[in-house]
This record gives C-alpha cells, sequence and structure tokens, in this order.
C-alpha cells in the first residue's frame, strides 16, 4: 500500500523528470530560461518537497538541504537532484546527517 510520502516523491520525481530540458513558453523576462534559474527553481522544488513529508517550515528544510550538502561535500544542486529522485529519502535526510570529512 502506497503512503502519503510514496506517493509525493513519486509525483515529484516524475514532474522533475518531464520538466528536465524543456524550456519555458517564452512568458516572462528570458533570465527565467537561464540554468542557474532553472536550478535555484529545483532547490525550491525540494524545499517544498521536505517541507510537505518532513512536516518542517520552509527556511528549516533549505537549511536540512544545506547543512546535509556541506557535510557531505556536495554541491547543494547534487543532493537536491539525488532528493528529488529518491536517491535520498526525505526521512533520511531528517535523521541522519553523514559527514564523509
Amino acid at each position: 500500500m502506497w503512503d502519503t510520502l510514496t506517493v509525493a516523491t513519486e509525483v515529484t520525481r516524475r514532474l522533475h523528470l518531464e520538466d528536465q530540458g524543456q524550456s519555458r513558453d517564452g512568458d516572462g523576462p528570458a533570465w527565467l530560461d537561464a540554468p542557474a534559474a532553472t536550478r535555484r527553481g529545483t532547490v525550491w522544488q525540494a524545499v517544498g518537497f521536505l517541507h510537505a513529508a518532513l512536516d518542517i517550515p520552509a527556511p528549516d528544510a533549505l537549511l536540512l538541504l544545506r547543512a546535509r550538502a556541506y557535510t557531505q561535500d556536495t554541491t547543494l544542486d547534487h543532493l537536491v537532484q539525488q532528493v528529488l529522485t529518491g536517491q535520498v529519502p526525505a526521512q533520511e535526510l531528517a535523521l541522519h546527517p553523514h559527514r564523509s570529512r
């Protein structure tokens, strides 16, 4: 039986995969199509996912992501990709901070 977190993870993963490589329809300023803006959008997508999955405020979700990326000596963008594709489950982020240094 699928629980809420499993469904949210799958929906987020599929939306993220569909969004890869697709440009916007031209509405809004051109900088929104820049790679940096896309990456930041992906970060906010992960923040929203953690906010819902862990029932924590969005600023805390961002801090959790940043702290985990730092302790794993990786980039925020790389960790966000892992979270959105389900390679790093939300519960693992909340319970097991890893230090690889």
